[in-house]
């Protein structure tokens, strides 16, 4: 018997050290692998946009469709979208003011839930659609026509509070949901050395743009006399966007590319 667990013990301590063995040697390998894997990318990503990886590579000849493309359907999303709805709540306070002070507040939490509410639902939406045939920048167009519609309507047709809560999550839906579409097509557009910058700068540099347009809403507001009438004006660069998501190419087969 105790021969039986000498010999089990020492096959034990026989197979613990041939597996660190193994292990140790594995380890080695696959460190080696990656190093040689990091150099060769290196080297290819240097063939493609030189050794120094800059700011400027978002505009050389391959990326510079890409670049504006994605850059320019942000920007008239992020400008219609804040912009027009940005001012709403003072739209209520003026159509709730007969009711006071208690029912402007109620009436824009109301609001401000609805929108959200439709925009959760529109980032649900664009999970599926994004990965249909129907792709992402269609995807793209199909939110872009859907928010100029609803803001035509919205901002023309609605007289009373009721009317702009029952347009809040359709509103949402549209403007706001859209905004889901970015999260996967900005990442695509740009190869893995530019991809941080590229979309940082398309999405980010957009939102700057988005502070003027809400400034020339507020101008428009002033001008006009109409908080309907200011929106619908801003409303209408929903429009452009239906035709710079074509700029650049469709990416849902893309992945996250190296090149």
């Amino acid at each position: 018997m105790r021969r039986t667990l000498v010999a089990v013990g020492c096959l034990c301590l026989g197979l613990s050290a041939g597996w660190s063995t193994f292990a140790s040697a594995a380890d080695r390998h696959m460190v080696q692998l990656r190093r040689m894997n990091e150099q060769e990318y290196r080297r290819s990503i240097a063939d493609i946009f030189g050794p120094q990886i800059s700011f400027a590579g978002m505009f050389e000849p391959d990326l510079r469709r890409r670049t504006w493309g994605g850059f320019l359907s942000a920007m008239t999303l992020m400008v219609g979208s804040f912009a027009a709805t940005t001012f709403v709540p003072s739209w209520i306070a003026q159509l709730s003011a007969p009711g006071g002070p208690a029912v402007i507040a109620r009436d824009v939490s109301y609001f401000a839930m609805l929108l959200n509410v439709g925009a959760i639902i529109g980032y649900l939406v664009l999970i599926w659609l994004t990965a249909s045939r129907i792709g992402r920048r269609g995807s793209y167009f199909v939110f872009a026509l859907g928010a100029l519609l609803t803001a035509i309507v919205m901002f023309t047709l609605v007289r009373s509070t009721s009317g702009v809560l029952v347009a809040a999550p359709i509103a949402g839906f549209f403007m706001l949901g859209g905004f889901g579409v970015f999260a996967v097509y900005l990442p695509e557009l740009f190869p893995t050395a530019v991809r941080a910058t590229g979309q940082g700068f398309c999405f980010n540099f957009a939102r700057v743009i988005t502070g003027v347009g809400t400034v020339t809403t507020g101008y428009l507001v002033g001008s006009l006399g109409s908080f309907p009438m200011a929106g619908l004006i801003v409303s209408l660069v929903f429009g452009i966007g239906l035709f710079t998501i074509w700029i650049g190419p469709e990416t849902r087969t893309w992945g996250l590319r190296d090149y």
